[in-house]
């Protein structure tokens, strides 16, 4: 095994194992519905697609014949990544109407769509090198938007949450951010993934590792309160019943002077 092939296999089996076990364990989780457990589904599925594509990206590179195909790849690329925080933006809040947010989506991918014909937004040269237009940061700004909307939305929903608790989605949208800083301090590169992917692949584990605490307690709660209910209900059934003898049973001497 050459070094170019130990350092790929060193940089996607991590990812490979966590999208993984994302799956496996969104797939046994009893604490999730069935909207819920789609929805994180789906977030695996677009992970690693997401994977795939910057290792196919990565390969492409190397060779100029392969520009075109490049460029297909890196406009699916920056389309999947928005549509990822919109189904976290479900996940959080499953009885909103997310519709701005996949708006973003939408126009997110029509704008890098243009590479096709235009290089406004970005380009993929002959040479198969990476050129960028003036649009070259529409991907990050509408990320920006709907990390924004989704730490919003975490903070309204889980209001109640400890403080200490809250970390984690701080946490996550922090990693995100200096993905993307990262990532374009070396625009250009060749990369095996991303740090970008590398942090949208990880803080989907984290963000799933935080929503289950999050699901086990409202679980509780409701049984809880189910349980609260259930000795109100042993303790008014008795007083009832004696209610009902008391009122049922006639008064003595009226059975008396039935029976004169």
């Amino acid at each position: 095994m050459t070094q170019r092939s130990v350092n790929e296999l060193v940089v996607l089996l991590p990812l490979l194992i966590q999208i993984v076990g994302l799956i496996f364990a969104v797939l046994v989780d009893s604490y999730m519905n069935g909207q819920q457990k789609r929805v994180l589904l789906s977030v695996a599925a677009l992970a690693f697609a997401l994977v795939v594509e910057n290792y196919l990206e990565y390969l492409m590179c190397m060779r100029a014949s392969l520009w075109y195909p490049r460029l297909i790849a890196a406009i699916v690329g920056y389309a999947m990544r928005p549509a990822i925080l919109a189904l976290f933006c479900h996940i959080v809040s499953p009885r909103r109407n997310h519709w701005r947010a996949w708006a973003m989506v939408g126009l997110n991918a029509a704008i890098h769509a243009t590479a096709l014909f235009s290089d406004i937004c970005f380009t993929i040269s002959a040479d198969n090198r990476y050129h960028g237009g003036p649009l070259r940061y529409a991907c990050g700004v509408f990320s920006a938007i709907l990390l924004a909307d989704l730490l919003y939305l975490t903070l309204k929903e889980y209001r109640r949450v400890r403080r200490q608790e809250m970390v984690m989605p701080i946490f996550v949208v922090a990693v995100i951010v200096v993905s993307y800083v990262l990532d374009a301090q070396i625009r250009g590169a060749e990369q095996i993934e991303e740090f970008l992917t590398i942090g949208i692949v990880s803080c989907c584990v984290f963000f799933y590792i935080w929503l289950h605490m999050q699901f086990v307690r409202e679980h509780e709660r409701a049984l809880e309160a189910e349980q609260r209910i259930q000795i109100m209900m042993t303790q008014i059934q008795p007083h009832f019943l004696y209610n009902t003898i008391i009122v049922d049973k006639p008064p003595l001497r009226v059975i008396m002077k039935l029976n004169v």
